[in-house]
């Protein structure tokens, strides 16, 4: 909430993402009923104007309200902006949106995964080497 103060030193950019993050807390709890839910979720977004935003954004904007109409052409515009394979797979921001029949097409003909919808997880999931972290030893 810091960030979307008017006096912190945040840019108009890191104001973007906090708002889309505070939205996707709000998305994300399932201990809140479902119409609480998407109130919250759209009382956080609706707190800027979104109407000049791009790809990515777009994309954000669409999984939060769950507004999957234009999911193939926001996923093509992510891939050419840089959303990786890596990222699809494991942003929390598009665990509803990975259910989608066109996420999982998109998926298939981007990176050659095939997603399974009672998981979420590729198949070849086990295949995604995370790096370690150095530094972090005991």
């Amino acid at each position: 909430q810091f960030l979307l103060n008017k006096k912190s030193p945040a840019t108009e950019l890191d104001r973007a993402y906090a708002t889309i993050n505070l939205a996707l807390s709000y998305f994300l709890n399932k201990a809140t009923p479902e119409d609480e839910r998407k109130r919250c979720v759209e009382e956080a977004l609706s707190s800027r104007d979104w109407s000049i935003v791009d790809a990515q954004f777009s994309f954000a904007l669409a999984c939060l309200r769950e507004d999957y109409s234009k999911l193939p052409q926001q996923f093509d515009a992510c891939v050419r902006d840089g959303i990786d394979r890596d990222s699809f797979l494991t942003w929390a921001l598009f665990t509803k949106a990975r259910k989608q029949d066109a996420f999982k097409l998109k998926m298939q003909e981007h990176f050659g995964i095939t997603v399974d919808s009672d998981s979420d997880e590729p198949e070849d999931l086990k295949e995604i080497e995370l790096p370690l972290l150095s530094g972090l030893e005991d």
